[in-house]
């Protein structure tokens, strides 16, 4: 599991993750589970971009 997806899943799970006003991600790649978890939130999909230029991080 990268560094990133168990830092997210971490505070999804403890609940920090709302803890921030707004949540930046640029140029790493979160797969599905993650961006399922946040599209399916309002709370959070209001508060996390993602910034990515790659052709892979555009499905």
């Amino acid at each position: 599991m990268s560094n990133l997806k168990s830092q997210i899943l971490k505070a999804y799970e403890n609940g920090s993750i709302y803890n921030y006003d707004l949540i930046f991600v640029t140029d790493l790649f979160l797969d599905d589970s993650i961006l399922n978890k946040i599209t399916n939130n309002l709370q959070l999909f209001n508060k996390f971009f993602i910034f990515d230029h790659h052709e892979s991080a555009q499905n």
